[in-house]
């Protein structure tokens, strides 16, 4: 298996009163593209085969698609006035 450049985020998992994981963002600006999750158990900052985890070898752990943009108040009133105009002409057509 070879990896690509490695992309690092660092964090320290925190847990609930169960032992389940809370979400955390991790990566703020994904790159399009397949992505392992390794575990460096002997940190390292090196996948070392045999000692470092990985989710699963032959399957990527997941995928960025895109990037979805923020909505602005102004793109929000143009998508509700755009909104508006379909829904009027909608109406008109079926009198």
């Amino acid at each position: 298996m070879e990896l690509n450049q490695p992309i690092f985020a660092t964090k320290t998992v925190e847990a609930d009163a169960n032992g389940a994981i809370i979400a955390e963002k991790v990566w703020t600006d994904p790159s399009v593209g397949e992505y392992d999750i390794v575990f460096d158990a002997n940190r390292n900052g090196v996948y070392n085969k045999g000692i470092d985890a990985v989710d699963d070898p032959n399957d990527p752990g997941f995928i960025v698609l895109c990037s979805v943009p923020a909505l602005t108040p102004i793109g929000l009133i143009v998508l509700v006035g755009l909104l508006s105009v379909v829904v009027v002409i909608s109406i008109r057509r079926k009198r």
